[in-house]
């Protein structure tokens, strides 16, 4: 799994805690770890373990890096204009 920004290498305790959309992701292909006490694995393992098959991890990793880059281009467009908003006001 080919996760943007390493961040299939983080805890999923980590992940969920700055990025609940993606626990919105996996609870749509049933994977419960939202709720998890312990959370300290990786999400890429936490999609691996659950065995889905390769075509719908690929499904996964899609939702995942297509959530980061709006998550990116959204946080890009508010830096930008409050850049203006401080610079050329």
């Amino acid at each position: 799994m080919k996760l943007k920004h390493n961040i299939g290498e983080q805890a999923i305790q980590d992940v969920l805690n700055n990025h609940p959309h993606i626990g919105e992701i996996l609870q749509e292909f049933d994977i419960g770890c939202v709720g998890c006490g312990v959370g300290i694995c990786q999400l890429q393992d936490v999609v691996s373990i659950h065995a889905l098959g390769s075509e719908l991890e690929e499904q996964i990793e899609t939702r995942i890096n297509g959530y980061l880059d709006a998550a990116a281009h959204q946080e890009n467009k508010y830096t930008t204009v409050e850049y203006k908003e401080k610079h050329y006001a």
